[in-house]
């Protein structure tokens, strides 16, 4: 049992280092061949411009063009082949190692993210979810916990609305229960959120759940469908373990509990766990913000005590 637990030296000399070296020259080659044709298309570029100023005769300006631009596409052209070979690499030979090292049974999707359905169960869209992109899904287990998580983009309509772009968790909980409850960051929700999740169907008879601790309060809103079962999820040891985890990944992070699972939303705009193309990728500190990425989003399961079923 793993546990999210780890040696980053440990993974990285002696697990990844020799792959990274491996990508790493295949990546400094690409960048070269990329260089090398940028290079070629400068003395073109210089007759293109000249002839501009002093002669534009349309054929010789086509002739010096057409040179300048063929070779500055195949350098763009390498760059892009460079990426799209790299990406697979990279996930298969650095990221699942790294997970597999991290956690216990393991499943990685990298072209996979988030169905449309687990989504709109969440009760966290803002809107009805009409489609979903995204990729790099995860399941894998945490002591008993089995957690899966993305990096997902939710649609809402025919003209593709973005409502949501970031990372989804979602994870069992220790605790049972019948109803649903959503907890949302105060400062971006309304009290109209409640309506539209009563109007939608996706809740009955929701209400503002009263709770007795002003600085969770203040931080989020607490919709649910029983006062007194929200109470009972929302023990004051779980709210302040959702304020600190909230601190953590300094995000306006969303939580809801429906049928016996977590579901947590940090919006992220930033897309993660790529190699990158222009930067060595065998740089150890790049590697160390995948890795506490995984760590960050994972930490859920010790920081809110999943493992914990004293209730069972």
């Amino acid at each position: 049992m793993k546990n999210g637990s780890g040696d980053f030296d440990v993974l990285f000399n002696k697990i990844l280092y020799d792959k990274l070296i491996a990508l790493e020259e295949k990546r400094k080659s690409g960048i070269r061949e990329s260089i090398r044709y940028f290079f070629i298309s400068v003395p073109f570029a210089a007759i293109l411009i000249y002839l501009m100023v002093k002669n534009p005769e349309p054929i010789l300006v086509f002739l010096s063009a057409f040179p300048t631009f063929a070779f500055l596409g195949y350098s763009a052209i390498t760059i892009r082949q460079t990426r799209i070979m790299l990406t697979p690499k990279f996930k298969k030979e650095i990221l699942l190692p790294m997970l597999q090292y991290l956690f216990d049974d393991v499943e990685y999707l990298p072209r996979q993210r988030m169905s449309k359905a687990l989504m709109q169960r969440s009760l966290l869209m803002s809107k009805t979810v009409d489609s979903t992109g995204g990729d790099d899904f995860v399941r894998c287990r945490i002591g008993q916990t089995s957690i899966m998580f993305s990096e997902t983009e939710a649609y809402h309509g025919s003209k593709a609305e973005m409502i949501f772009s970031g990372i989804i968790i979602t994870a069992g909980f220790n605790k049972s229960f019948m109803t649903k409850t959503v907890v949302l960051p105060e400062k971006s929700t309304t009290r109209w959120r409640k309506f539209k999740l009563n109007f939608s169907g996706q809740m009955k008879n929701a209400e503002i759940v009263k709770l007795e601790d002003p600085v969770f309060e203040k931080e989020f809103m607490v919709i649910g469908e029983s006062q007194v079962e929200s109470r009972y999820i929302l023990s004051p040891s779980l709210m302040q373990r959702m304020l600190d985890y909230k601190n953590k990944v300094n995000r306006q992070t969303s939580f809801s509990f429906v049928e016996n699972r977590l579901y947590v939303a940090i919006p992220i705009l930033t897309n993660m766990f790529e190699p990158r193309i222009f930067e060595p990728l065998s740089d150890k500190e790049f590697i160390r913000i995948n890795y506490d990425y995984f760590r960050l989003f994972t930490d859920i399961v010790e920081d809110l005590d999943l493992n914990t079923r004293i209730w069972q």
